[in-house]
């Protein structure tokens, strides 16, 4: 059987990456740019990350059903288009984001 480059494999992490840096860099400062309270976007980052956090609450469940493989797609697959779509209503507040 053929094995997949590393560089390849790297790129599976990439989406779980982007969602961490939105987490914590982006939105943080397009709330502050909107003059939200520190004390709200310490709370919305925290929520934010509350998934990448508690996750080791459901890996048993990995061990169950379908493989770890197709476990781990499909959430980065989840986490992908979730992180996205949150990037896009960033200005739906304004009537400018997702209708």
């Amino acid at each position: 059987m053929r094995k997949l480059p590393v560089w390849l494999l790297g790129l599976a992490n990439l989406p779980v990456g982007i969602t961490g840096a939105v987490a914590l860099l982006v939105t943080p400062q397009v709330l502050a740019a909107r003059h939200v309270p520190e004390t709200t976007i310490a709370d919305i980052t925290t929520l934010a990350l509350a998934g990448s956090f508690a996750f080791f609450l459901i890996a048993p469940v990995l061990d169950v059903g379908f493989s770890r493989k197709t476990y781990a797609i499909a959430m980065s697959i989840a986490s992908a288009i979730m992180t996205f779509v949150a990037v896009l209503s960033f200005d739906a507040e304004r009537g400018h984001g997702i209708e």
